[in-house]
């Protein structure tokens, strides 16, 4: 397990590129200030089961190409803005709802919006 917590990353954008953590299965990212974009490579992450984002107030969206991440079985985004649901892409929410077996975000003002699936 790798953890990003308390403000451990202070760049606008983190990318994860293609080759990267080829054994980690499980991501852990939290508390960051300033964090707004997470760049997922193919071929980056490709163990990754459990992916966790947490009070990434300033996060756009789901990390890009997370589609990448094909054995991704559990997917937590808590305390985003409620704007960033609105955000996601249609094509972005299809595949996590098809893919991933759970899936839940939570948004800052507690509500909890869990996939069909759980």
């Amino acid at each position: 397990m790798l953890t990003i917590d308390i403000n451990a990353y202070e760049g606008l954008c983190l990318h994860f590129q293609d080759g990267g953590f080829q054994k980690l299965k499980e991501l852990y990212i939290g508390n960051s200030d300033e964090l707004r974009d997470i760049i997922i490579d193919k071929g980056a992450l490709p163990s990754l089961k459990k992916l966790q984002l947490h009070e990434i107030r300033q996060l756009k969206n789901i990390p890009t190409e997370i589609q990448h991440l094909e054995k991704l079985e559990v997917l937590y985004i808590r305390d985003v803005q409620v704007d960033f649901l609105q955000r996601i892409s249609t094509e972005d929410w299809n595949w996590i709802m098809e893919n991933v077996p759970l899936v839940e975000f939570t948004t800052a003002d507690g509500e909890v919006i869990p996939n069909s699936r759980s």
